[in-house]
């Protein structure tokens, strides 16, 4: 799943419009307010639907079951050039990369428990799990500037739970390859 922000209404709806148009997703709509946007992809599993999550930086993001806001703006105000393929583009800093993946991942948490499926939900919990351990594989993590975020946004006590969680995911750091030591001592006293 890719996440996709931009910085108002406007741009979103122009840019992702003409992307699923010419690359064959479809919109679903979930109700009068909601809506996303799938791509039926065949695997080996058989038909399967991959989403495109479409946000800008005005709408809400509250961690499921709390007052806690995380705003999309983090992506925009605290962003870095990048280049892939020949294609310069800007990407959130990792600090604020691991913030919005370690909500994603309470998020399914907490959604799956209230659900009568959870197993999708779960799959996707573990996949945040393991882009939060690639996270701290792959990047320098400014422990300052990532303590700042957590604790402007109040999302200290979520944040540790989340690498808590982490941390208790054998799969994931087998998987990845690492122990749980090494990525904790990136994130230095935020734990």
């Amino acid at each position: 799943m890719w996440i996709w922000t931009f910085p108002d209404r406007r741009n979103k709806d122009r840019l992702v419009n003409l992307y699923l148009l010419t690359h064959g997703y479809e919109r679903e709509r979930l109700s009068e307010f909601e809506e996303r946007y799938a791509l039926v992809v065949r695997s080996s599993k058989g038909d399967e639907r991959v989403y495109l999550d479409v946000a800008t930086a005005a709408d809400p993001n509250r961690l499921h079951g709390s007052t806690v806001e995380v705003p999309w703006q983090l992506g925009f105000d605290h962003s870095v050039p990048a280049t892939f393929e020949g294609v310069d583009f800007y990407v959130p800093r990792p600090e604020v990369l691991l913030v919005l993946k370690a909500k994603a991942a309470l998020d399914r948490e907490h959604d799956a428990k209230r659900t009568f499926d959870p197993f999708f939900l779960q799959q996707k919990a573990w996949k945040d799990y393991y882009d939060l351990a690639s996270i701290l594989m792959a990047c320098t993590v400014d422990v300052d500037f990532l303590e700042s975020v957590v604790t402007e946004h109040r999302f200290e006590t979520p944040f540790r739970r989340a690498m808590h969680q982490l941390a208790r995911k054998r799969a994931v750091l087998e998987r990845r390859g690492v122990r749980w030591s090494e990525l904790r001592t990136k994130l230095g006293r935020v734990l």
